[in-house]
């Protein structure tokens, strides 16, 4: 995912967003960096795996 926001970042993207169900929130913390803006539906604390 962070190659491919760096790829469309690279190639002129104007705006950036990223849908996500599930992640661990430190995870989409580092999207959010990356991203303009990231939408996720679930960031549970204890966040294992998705299975």
């Amino acid at each position: 995912m962070r190659a491919c926001i760096r790829h469309v970042r690279d190639e002129g993207a104007g705006h950036i967003v990223v849908g996500i169900l599930v992640g661990p929130p430190d995870t989409i913390h580092e999207l959010e960096e990356l991203a303009d803006e990231v939408v996720c539906l679930k960031a549970p604390s204890n966040f294992m795996a998705v299975g």
